[in-house]
């Protein structure tokens, strides 16, 4: 086990990309990983596209999208229109898996 964490999974990712085709890597990628982080990072060390390859979907997790209460928000389309009137003023999203066992 070789856990290297930070930069949102992009130094666990790089490794593995590094790493040498001799099978002894096998790592546990996220849905951030290998295709969030391609939007969120300009320049990310290597292309998930191209240099990995999927191998099996071992776990799957539910994504829940959330706002402050105190925010006059009740659906997605009234946060994208909260967000269109108020780009000034948004400051970004996050992004949280929840896993229960």
């Amino acid at each position: 086990m070789d856990n290297r964490p930070g930069a949102g999974g992009n130094i666990g990712s790089d490794a593995e990309a590094r790493s040498a085709r001799d099978s002894y890597t096998l790592p546990l990628a996220t849905v951030a990983t290998h295709g969030i982080n391609a939007s969120l990072y300009k320049n990310l060390p290597n292309d998930p596209v191209k240099d990995l390859a999927p191998v099996s979907l071992v776990a799957s997790s539910p994504s829940v999208l959330e706002v402050n209460r105190l925010l006059p928000i009740n659906s997605v389309s009234e946060l994208i229109a909260y967000a269109k009137q108020n780009l000034a003023n948004v400051e970004g999203l996050q992004c949280y898996t929840v896993a229960a066992w």
